[in-house]
């Protein structure tokens, strides 16, 4: 049963890790909006994506690997019922959703490299 230790490990990675990345990104998005302007958040996200179009392009794959696991593990289990415990499916796709997943919000929001974030951010704060 070793697998299913490593399949728990990498869930709970992954859930603390899609936590702390959409909870940073919910604060930097309040404080832009709390400081900034549309204008300005568009004028700075904007020139951010198109300068890391591989890291937003890197970003979306993982999410359509994480839907590509999903709609592999109810295809297959489904099918596999008949034949034997789905559940070892979808233990695998679900941690290949999850992990993937996980890569995809910290690779979009950018936790992986705060620093234009809170620059904008301080840029924000200095300017009021």
């Amino acid at each position: 049963m070793i697998i299913n230790e490593i399949f728990g490990i990498t869930g709970i990675i992954s859930g603390i890790l899609m936590l702390i990345s959409a909870l940073s990104f919910m604060y930097f998005l309040s404080l832009a909006s709390k400081y900034g302007s549309r204008q300005d958040a568009n004028k700075f996200f904007g020139s951010y994506m198109l300068n890391n179009s591989f890291r937003y392009t890197l970003s979306f794959t993982f999410l359509v690997t994480a839907a590509f696991s999903f709609s592999v593990g109810f295809i297959v289990s489904f099918i596999s019922i008949f034949f034997m415990n789905p559940l070892i499916i979808w233990e695998i796709t679900s941690i290949i959703a999850l992990a993937s997943t996980a890569a995809f919000f910290i690779t979009f929001t950018s936790i992986d490299n705060p620093k234009p974030f809170i620059d904008y951010i301080n840029f924000l704060k200095n300017k009021h």
